[in-house]
């Protein structure tokens, strides 16, 4: 027990030998030059305005084809058989 404990003790206390890095002025210039000019690069607005226009036209064509779907699904199915299946379900539910 007596080694772990002193391997224990032996760690910890190879902390406080540590040493910040100090690194030079030109590197922290050019390092912090680079981090501006990569969080200025945005989109352009035409680049923004073709996104927007390709999530209005998906979702347009979702809600087209949706719409199309259900209609064409209520004109197959009557009404006695969604009662059915309506039924069947909701029994199975409460027990």
């Amino acid at each position: 027990m007596k080694t772990k404990e002193n391997w224990i003790e032996c760690t910890l206390n190879s902390l406080e030998t540590v040493q910040p890095v100090s690194i030079s002025f030109d590197l922290k210039e050019k390092i912090k030059k680079s981090i501006h000019e990569n969080a200025e690069s945005k989109m352009s607005s035409t680049q923004i305005w073709l996104v927007a226009a390709s999530v209005v036209l998906l979702l347009s064509i979702n809600l087209v084809t949706m719409n199309y779907y259900s209609k064409d699904l209520n004109k197959t199915i009557s009404t006695e058989e969604k009662n059915i299946v309506y039924q069947e379900y909701f029994t199975n539910i409460n027990e």
